[in-house]
């Protein structure tokens, strides 16, 4: 990749680490498109797990799991943080640079200079992620079809482009990067037992909902470039599975958003005696109310459902 046309050439050697030093985005998307089509199963297997899941616990009492979730969102929040750290500051130097269209429709944004090795993490972190639906089964908390959905299908899409070097690619992981930067902590802090105001999970959400944005108007620039016979680098079937992705992520994420936030408001929870303990009060914290549902402080995985259904971006 020949980054000698660009106003900006991203940072030197002397910037790097050794692993993004070494790193050849070109041979690692020759193993990816390999393999990529043993990600077709896993997201089928995973949706099936999903339910059996559900149904195994059925009968059985929920796990508590407080310590695993505090750790879990602790390592994805700092792993998105530190792709955060590497990537936005640089990528926001060559949009300010090289403009828009070059970052949208020129693919030498994968190259080492730029996103580099922190592309492959990401394509690659979505299928541990999956593992947040873990703690939603067995926790016995509330499954929405926007978390299963999402999950299922942002492998599929992030395999996709990163394979064949979709240039809008580099957009999505750095905004998700950055999402899942705030996001994640977000959860371990709920997860600790803080409680945090309701303008904090607004904000998040609102972040989810403006990336989501991002990705219609980043694929539809694409779309109206390549039917105007401007060089775009993403590959059509690319661009189709972007464009219904992005839209159907952005509707459901309206939706959520709308009812979370401004729908009807639900029963107000009956008062407690203070001598007595709610059933499902943890660690000495009671219940509160939170965007307007009665949530537990301990219970971070309902607050995902019901605050904040977690994205990321495509990914």
């Amino acid at each position: 990749m020949d980054t000698g046309h660009l106003v900006y050439s991203g940072i030197g050697p002397a910037e790097r680490f050794s692993f993004e030093e070494d790193f050849d985005a070109v041979s690692c998307t020759d193993v990816l498109k390999e393999y990529r089509v043993w990600i077709i199963p896993i997201s089928i297997v995973y949706v099936l797990l999903v339910f059996a899941g559900r149904r195994w616990m059925q009968d059985r009492p929920a796990y508590r799991l407080k310590g695993p979730l505090i750790l879990w969102n602790i390592l994805l929040g700092g792993f998105s943080l530190i792709g955060a750290w590497r990537i936005v500051p640089v990528f926001s130097k060559a949009l300010f640079y090289n403009g828009w269209h070059s970052t949208v429709c020129d693919n030498v944004y994968y190259h080492k200079d730029f996103l580099g090795i922190w592309g492959l993490l990401f394509t690659l972190s979505k299928i541990p992620e999956l593992g947040d639906t873990l703690f939603i089964v067995l926790r016995k908390q509330k499954l929405i079809f926007l978390h299963w959905y999402h999950h299922a299908t942002v492998p599929l899409f992030v395999f996709a482009v990163y394979s064949e070097l979709g240039a809008p690619g580099v957009w999505f992981t750095a905004m998700n990067y950055f999402v899942h930067g705030l996001m994640y902590p977000y959860y371990g802090i709920r997860a600790v037992g803080f409680r945090l105001p309701k303008v904090v999970a607004m904000a998040i959400t609102s972040l989810q909902i403006f990336q989501m944005i991002m990705g219609n108007i980043l694929v539809g620039y694409a779309a109206v470039m390549r039917l105007s016979g401007v060089t775009c680098q993403i590959d059509q079937r690319q661009l189709t599975l972007a464009v219904i992705l992005y839209f159907s992520y952005l509707l459901l994420f309206g939706n959520f958003f709308y009812t979370s936030y401004f729908g009807s408001k639900r029963a107000a929870p009956k008062p407690v005696k203070a001598d007595s303990k709610p059933d499902n009060q943890a660690n000495g914290f009671s219940n509160h109310v939170t965007n307007g549902h009665v949530t537990n402080v301990d219970n971070d995985q309902d607050i995902r459902q019901r605050d904040l259904t977690r994205f990321s971006s495509p990914r």
